[in-house]
This record gives C-alpha cells, sequence and structure tokens, in this order.
C-alpha cells in the first residue's frame, strides 16, 4: 500500500485570545491512500508473464485493490504544559473530510489455465470493479463527505529526549454521490491475435479478441 499526504498548516503554539499556554491550527491536506491485496501468483505473473504456468490450473484470488483521494480541512487545538525540565503539548483537531475519488478493484474468482503447447489461455473470473462518476473527478469534486479525528502527544523530557505520539485520520467518508460499477462473472478463451503482415496490418485484427468479455 502507500499513503500521499501534501499539507498546508499554520499554527499557533500560544495564542493569546484562547488563554494562557493554549494554541491551535489551521491545515488543508490533500491526501492520496491505496491498498492492495493478492496472491503471489498475480506477482509471478505480472513481473514474468504466463510462461511458468504453461499446462497449469492456477489460481490468481482473492485479489483485492482501493485507491482513495481526499481533501482535509483541519481545525486543531493544543495545550502546553511548562516545567524548569519538561514541556509536554497535547493536541487534538477534528476534520471535514471531501471524499474526492475512489476506485475499487475487487475479484472472488480468477482462475487462468495455460495450454502446455502455448495456444490458448482460459481464463474463468468473477470480478467487480467501482469507480466515484468519471463526470466529477475534477480536483475538489465532491462525491461524498466524512469527518476526522487527529489526536497527538509531545513531550520534552530532557535534553537528550522527545517524545511524539500521534494517532491521525480516525474517520470516515460516506460516498453519496452514484458512481459506476462492473460486475463481470464470465469465461474468456484467448486464441492469440494472428497478423499475417506487419507492415500491411490495419488494427482490424485487434477488435475481437477480447472473445466472451467483449459485451462488458
Amino acid at each position: 500500500g502507500f499513503d500521499w499526504n501534501t499539507e498546508m498548516s499554520f499554527t499557533n503554539y500560544n495564542d493569546s485570545l484562547l488563554g494562557r499556554d493554549w494554541g491551535f491550527q489551521l491545515a488543508i491536506n490533500n491526501r492520496i491512500y491505496g491498498d492492495f491485496a493478492f496472491e503471489k501468483n498475480v506477482f509471478d505473473l505480472f513481473f514474468y508473464g504466463n510462461k511458468p504456468f504453461q499446462g497449469q490450473n492456477v489460481s490468481l484470488a482473492p485479489a483485492h485493490g482501493e485507491i482513495i483521494m481526499y481533501q482535509q480541512f483541519k481545525l486543531g487545538f493544543i495545550k502546553s504544559f511548562y516545567s524548569e525540565t519538561e514541556q509536554h503539548k497535547f493536541g487534538f483537531a477534528l476534520s471535514f473530510l471531501n471524499g474526492n475519488s475512489r476506485m475499487v478493484f475487487d475479484s472472488g474468482r480468477l482462475n487462468m489455465n495455460t495450454d502446455s503447447a502455448g495456444n490458448f489461455v482460459n481464463i474463468d473470473a468473477q470480478i467487480s470493479l467501482l469507480r466515484t462518476n468519471p463526470n466529477y473527478s475534477y480536483f475538489l469534486s465532491n462525491n461524498g463527505s466524512g469527518l476526522g479525528i487527529d489526536l497527538a502527544y509531545d513531550g520534552c523530557i530532557n535534553n537528550r529526549h522527545n517524545i511524539h505520539i500521534s494517532l491521525n485520520d480516525v474517520g470516515f467518508i460516506g460516498w453519496t454521490r452514484p458512481g459506476q460499477t462492473a460486475e463481470i462473472d464470465s469465461s474468456m478463451n484467448f486464441t492469440g491475435v494472428q497478423i499475417n503482415n506487419i507492415v500491411t496490418a490495419t488494427g482490424n485484427e485487434f477488435q475481437n479478441f477480447v472473445d466472451s468479455l467483449d459485451d462488458k
């Protein structure tokens, strides 16, 4: 998986309006989050092709992937405690989350059979795909809304030891705008594409090779 965060923030650790040793933070974040779970066979297929699977029936499921992009508008408060030798800061923040885009791939069944002579590949698949409405895919478009909370602690025990503990982005997004879904439950037999003369090929050779998945 991966997590990408771009943030612009302003922090005041000692604000006179809030009272002694109180501060606040304002922040705008753009976050992209992705996670993927798949079998080792999928890894081998991606990097080595299907030649290692000649003459075999292999399962490529279960496989799952999800990519989410959202914006975060955050208001936080900080309370500081000072002594002669130690400094402690406790913070919490509330965020409004703007659900920007979401893509989900999930396979309940995905079996592949490669002919030992390499003449065909059979795939039997049950796959679901989901994505938010592509007409609302521009930056800051709203396909759903949610809330989040952050908690943090910073401590300076002495000149040599500091502690930072944080819990970030605990919350939810409700995806309310209808998106697009596709359900595939089918078998495909792929026997290759034959090109007699690469110089005179027009591209028509590739129009019908999808076979039984063509109507999807």
